[in-house]
């Protein structure tokens, strides 16, 4: 999919581009040629005149005056005598009977200036009392700029294609990317979910062929199989709720009812449940929270974010756990630490990740989907915050969390 989709740009960019340039060097190519008809017809309106006033007298036959020719294209004039044509070529070599055949030719219309396409010259008209003047331009000049013009444009234009083709492929590697990892991550995501979704699938099918296999049994002889059926389908229900909430944050369709909450408050209200459960575990729960620190947002999602990273915490420490809250500048200083291994800087980087585990073989002993810190660093980015982790052997594992302070009248 993302070799197709990297061949489409590639594609649509060169036909862009060499649509573009075509339409460029022919509108170049045009108007130089209009240029160039326009000044060969200006030539001669000016030549025929001017040669006019300058030669009251046709010339006699056969006279080849002198004259100086100022235009850089070759002009020939031709008079109309009764004897015959004088023919003033100026030096342009070029057959009487050519001349002469050019003059039929310019006579076989009524225009006074034309194009003679198969001679190569341009004409100009003009009947004077003595009879019909005629001046004759060369094309050849002009045919043969245009000619350079067009093969010059075709060279430029292969050139830039060329060129543009190898930039496309390198930006085509550089846009995919997050294409790619995105892709990559979705056909992560639904491998991993459909991996945590077998297991209770698994169990609950389990229980069920259990409890049919014994029809004549009751309720309460069968309840250890639909009390752990119940358990299964609560955990399916939870993984799918924390999909469909990522799913959400994915789609910018999280309903947002953000109003002032007390976050001193709230942070306590989730310290609380997990003193007994500390305290069954042998983990000494220290708080340090600073009373009436406000922020704007959802206080359910703000509460649902504390409990993740006080669960996480209390699951994984080997010793204490502190919670704190202060006040920092403009913003809230939640931090969450836990005396736990060290973590490396790879693991550091995909800890948000979605189904992402520590473990690799990603048991379940403490009964955790993965999902946990992708919500909550997705609450946190709703709320306009920042979220960081510190390990050492210092602190252990520290998560930091920044958001934007309310500041209370007094």
């Amino acid at each position: 999919m993302i070799h197709t989709l990297r061949k489409r740009f590639i594609l649509m960019n060169m036909l862009f581009v060499s649509i573009t340039l075509c339409i460029v060097f022919s509108v170049l190519c045009y108007r130089e040629y209009e240029r160039s008809i326009n000044e060969i017809y200006g030539t001669l309106e000016r030549e025929i005149f001017m040669d006019f006033t300058q030669n009251d007298k046709p010339l006699s036959i056969g006279k080849q005056p002198e004259r100086k020719n100022n235009n850089l294209m070759p002009i020939i004039y031709v008079y109309e005598e009764e004897q015959g044509l004088v023919i003033d070529t100026r030096g342009f070599p070029i057959d009487q009977e050519d001349i002469q055949q050019a003059v039929q030719l310019a006579n076989q219309g009524e225009k006074l200036q034309g194009r003679l396409s198969s001679m190569h010259l341009f004409y100009r008209k003009l009947e004077t009392a003595q009879g019909w003047k005629y001046v004759f331009v060369s094309s050849t000049q002009m045919e043969d700029t245009l000619q350079n013009l067009v093969t010059s444009s075709i060279g430029l234009v292969s050139l830039a294609l060329f060129a543009f083709f190898m930039m496309s492929v390198y930006l085509s590697r550089w846009i995919v990317k997050p294409v790619e990892k995105a892709w990559r991550t979705q056909k992560q995501f639904v491998a991993d979910a459909s991996h945590e979704l077998k297991t209770p699938l698994t169990v609950i099918l389990a229980n069920i062929q259990i409890l049919l296999a014994h029809p004549k049994e009751n309720i309460r002889q069968q309840k250890k199989w639909i009390e752990n059926t119940q358990m299964e389908a609560k955990r399916m229900k939870e993984l799918v709720d924390d999909m469909l909430f990522l799913a959400k944050m994915d789609a910018d369709k999280v309903e947002k009812q953000h109003s002032e909450v007390n976050m001193s408050e709230t942070v306590w209200m989730c310290v609380l449940p997990f003193e007994s459960i500390a305290f069954e575990k042998g983990i000494h729960l220290e708080q340090d929270i600073q009373p009436d620190l406000y922020v704007i947002g959802d206080q359910g999602q703000l509460k649902q974010l504390c409990m993740i990273f006080i669960d996480n915490a209390c699951k994984y420490t080997k010793g204490d756990v502190k919670v704190s809250l202060h006040q920092q500048g403009t913003s809230l200083l939640l931090e969450i630490q836990n005396d736990s291994e060290v973590l490396d800087k790879d693991t550091i980087e995909h800890i948000f990740e979605r189904f992402y585990r520590i473990d690799k073989a990603r048991e379940r002993k403490e009964g955790g989907y993965g999902l946990g810190l992708s919500i909550a660093k997705s609450i946190v980015k709703l709320h306009q915050g920042d979220i960081h982790v510190v390990s050492n052997s210092q602190v252990g594992v520290k998560f930091q969390i920044k958001l934007p302070i309310v500041f209370k009248k007094l």
